[in-house]
């Protein structure tokens, strides 16, 4: 049987750790200064001090990581709802797999909304490329973050990934722990939420049984995140951008630091989280397909369609769905006032852009226009088989 220690090089840290490692961190200038943009009105040497006495993971995410996330929310976001909490049952753990927009934020909305409802919290994938400083690594594992590491190898990738499998597992399994997880490797960054098979071939690695057995153990429970701005809309067309005209064109660490922090800064607007229908109630249609290959394609719809009919739509979404795909089918979604201002965002995000106006353009709608497109295609599919 798996122990905690089998994954001491990406696991979170534990309550017995918490006091090496805030009196390693306290006093690193980037860490101080981190804290410092949340508290400006503080002391920071009070802070600190309250910080170094903190003595479990439970006490380091209430005192300081919970109070940066009202500060976020009051700061960037106009309402933060939420809806299908029944879905979750007490005492039970999960893989809460969601789209993938924001770095930070997915997470730590969820974690809120999450904890406003007496649930515990989760332990947080996160991408290795994120973690450019140590202080940061200390960081984010304080925060129940584990390490999903990225660009590696075949052979050692392949290692890696049935590790990490057996880590996502033994959390659920044996620590009755919930996971997040997104649903894709890195943001979608052109409105077009997709579950890779990868993520799921990478959660049957570690399990004994079939594939049908091994996903059911892990309890997937799909979370639609919409946002009504779209977090580094910008950055994200012009990564996109970038890679269009140069396909060896490759973000530096600096630049995922940056997304990092202006997702936290920027705007939002109205924020909604959606929790789904476990999949378990569904899995059972996979159980009698013979070929691995569609069993995977049939799951990844599954959670797909989760997704897909949970998006709660801003009028941002409905003009964006108008102009791209150059229709006026959801023309009484929204009001001139409401058209406005949205080509007002819209110009206003493409001049901070360099590149072709029209392709720019272009990109920056169909990040809101495709869920609208993959909302309709799930319901029109569910209306022709009615």
């Amino acid at each position: 049987m798996a122990n905690i220690h089998d994954f001491d090089e990406i696991r979170p840290y534990v309550d017995t750790e918490v006091s090496q490692i805030v009196n390693r961190i306290a006093w690193e200038k980037g860490f101080v200064n981190f804290v410092r943009t949340f508290f400006p009105e503080k002391s920071i040497k009070s802070l600190i001090s309250n910080i170094i006495n903190v003595k479990s993971i439970e006490e380091f995410q209430k005192f300081l990581i919970f109070p940066m996330v009202n500060r976020i929310i009051k700061s960037s976001i106009s309402n933060l709802t939420y809806s299908g909490v029944e879905n979750i049952e007490k005492g039970k753990s999960y893989i809460y797999m969601s789209n993938h927009r924001d770095i930070v934020l997915d997470s730590a909305l969820l974690e809120y909304i999450l904890v406003l409802n007496n649930f515990p919290t989760t332990k947080i994938a996160i991408g290795s490329n994120l973690l450019i400083l140590n202080w940061i690594i200390d960081l984010v594992r304080l925060n129940g973050s584990f390490i999903v590491k990225r660009d590696l190898p075949h052979v050692e990738l392949y290692k890696y990934s049935v590790n990490l499998s057996k880590y996502i597992r033994f959390a659920i399994t044996q620590m009755n722990d919930s996971i997040w997880l997104a649903q894709r490797e890195g943001r979608t960054k052109d409105g077009d939420d997709q579950t890779q098979i990868a993520v799921l071939k990478m959660l049957n690695l570690s399990g004994e049984n079939d594939l049908f057995q091994n996903l059911k153990d892990v309890n997937i429970i799909p979370v639609t995140i919409s946002y009504e701005y779209e977090p580094c809309a910008v950055s994200k067309v012009q990564e996109l951008y970038n890679k269009m005209i140069n396909p060896d064109y490759k973000k530096t660490k600096l630049e995922d630091l940056t997304s990092m922090s202006k997702g936290m800064a920027t705007k939002k607007g109205n924020v909604h989280y959606a929790f789904g229908t476990p999949i378990n109630s569904q899995i059972h249609t996979i159980e009698n397909i013979k070929n691995r290959k569609e069993k995977f394609s049939e799951l990844k719809k599954l959670i797909d369609y989760e997704i897909y009919r949970n998006y709660k739509f801003s009028p941002f979404n409905y003009i964006a769905a108008d102009i791209y795909f150059k229709t006026n089918l959801h023309q009484n979604m929204y009001s001139k006032q409401d058209y406005d201002k949205f080509l007002f965002y819209l110009e206003g995000a493409i001049i901070e852009i360099d590149g072709d106006y029209n392709v720019v353009k272009d990109m920056l709608l169909k990040i809101y226009a495709y869920p609208v497109k993959n909302y309709l295609k799930i319901k029109n599919s569910a209306n022709s088989k009615s």
